[in-house]
């Protein structure tokens, strides 16, 4: 189909068989759980679209046929300036997939390294180690307003048992 709209990201098309309705086609995104020790890695990530500054996992868009392995493992050096020694697949979700085909593959990433993050021009991100008790507890809480973030830590939990 057509798009309607297009930016450097994304486009927008009519949804097929859904007159009046438009689907975000989006070339996908990564999501990255580090775990440094007993704790993790997060970012405080000021989000402009919503005006908040959201306690998150650090996470971001694929280029145009990207494996997801390579771009976490840009993302989360970009964002937080560590390097993992350790990478294992956490599976996936669609974030809102009630108008978008955006996919976020997830990751762990582990045996970190801390350096320097390389922050683009944009963004205003400040890492924060987060002991893991103390983030579990607030995802079960449903202190998270970020979904891959909650999501993340609940699902490490679940598996930690």
């Amino acid at each position: 189909m057509d798009p309607v709209f297009k930016s450097a990201i994304f486009h927008l098309e009519p949804m097929p068989g859904r007159p009046a309705r438009h689907v975000v086609r989006h070339p996908g995104g990564v999501a990255v759980l580090p775990v440094h020790g007993d704790d993790f890695l997060l970012i405080r990530n000021h989000r402009r679209a919503i005006g908040h500054t959201l306690l998150e996992v650090p996470a971001g868009t694929l280029e145009l046929g990207e494996d997801p392995k390579h771009a976490a493992v840009r993302e989360l050096a970009e964002e937080t300036g560590a390097v993992a020694a350790s990478w294992s697949s956490f599976g996936h979700l669609w974030p809102a997939p009630g108008f978008c085909d955006e996919r976020l593959h997830l990751f762990i990433a582990d045996d970190l390294t801390l350096g320097a993050p390389h922050l683009e021009e944009h963004e205003e991100i400040e890492r924060v180690l987060v002991p893991q008790a103390e983030a579990i507890q607030a995802a079960e809480a449903g202190d998270y307003a970020d979904a891959k973030t909650a999501v993340m830590i609940l699902r490490f939990a679940s598996r930690k048992g």
